[in-house]
């Protein structure tokens, strides 16, 4: 059999919601190793955070992080991709988000994208002030009159008053952008949005990956559940989503069972038959 390259989102996917990747899911990627197949994770976590649910002898190839912003070698910890924001992406981005009264955050360059700046409304987000506590002292209060020079993102946490139409809007003002909509790890239920330079997408960065390794799209495979994995599972020459998906991606792509029930595992089974 062709190598292949195999890439699964991790929370919702290949890990259950606590974050935790089953044992059978586990043996699943090192018989993936064994076959030299490439494993990829491709995860809207920051590399920070990454380092909080696999360890360095996970059996996996390499992992893209933040949403397609950054890509590491996970056997050698080298970071291989990097995107980020200029000034006036920056600005733009930002002007659209106080307009709107939006709660974000500005995230540092990698690998130290777990830092931020936030700029809050006062409003009542519950689950903008839970990631704000979350991060602890990597947050810090923004200045409205010095906005940095780079960033790698900006993430924005809708309140609960303010519907899939604000995210629709949003993405049509800053089409010179990659904004891309995602659920809440947190409270699971509301809407994140996260804006990244264009060049920044979990497809995009699989994609320079598969042509580096020399794999052919025929050759390709993914494996999602969440609204920033619809372009990642719209690339690969096979997809699936997980029981516990979208509907939008269970409507478009073969379907497996549950994240908790190896749902992972069951695309790999049919794969290599």
């Amino acid at each position: 059999m062709s190598q292949k390259l195999i890439v699964t989102d991790f929370d919702g996917t290949l890990a259950g919601p606590n974050g935790i990747v089953s044992q059978k899911n586990r043996e699943t990627l090192d018989s993936l190793g064994k076959k030299k197949h490439i494993r990829v994770i491709a995860t809207g976590r920051n590399l920070y955070s990454v380092h909080k649910v696999i360890e360095p002898s996970f059996p996996v190839d390499y992992v893209i992080f933040t949403t397609g912003a950054g890509m590491i070698h996970w056997p050698t910890q080298k970071i291989m991709v990097s995107h980020h924001l200029e000034k006036q992406s920056i600005k733009t981005a930002f002007d659209c988000l106080k307009q709107k009264q939006i709660d974000f955050m500005i995230h540092d360059l990698i690998p130290n994208n777990h830092v931020f700046y936030y700029f809050e409304t006062g409003l009542d987000n519950s689950d903008f002030v839970f990631r704000k506590q979350h991060y602890g002292n990597y947050g810090r209060p923004g200045n409205l009159e010095i906005l940095p020079e780079s960033a790698t993102q900006f993430v924005a946490v809708l309140r609960p008053d303010q519907k899939e139409s604000v995210y629709e809007n949003i993405r049509r003002e800053l089409q010179a952008l990659n904004v891309i909509r995602a659920t809440s790890p947190f409270d699971h239920k509301s809407i994140w949005v996260e804006i990244f330079s264009k060049k920044a997408a979990k497809h995009s960065t699989a994609e320079f990956l598969a042509s580096e390794l020399n794999i052919s799209l025929r050759n390709t495979v993914a494996v999602g559940n969440d609204y920033n994995d619809i372009e990642l599972l719209n690339w690969a020459s096979r997809s699936f989503a997980v029981e516990n998906a979208i509907s939008e991606l269970k409507a478009r792509h073969e379907v497996v069972a549950h994240a908790d029930q190896g749902g992972f595992s069951e695309a790999i089974e049919r794969i290599l038959k």
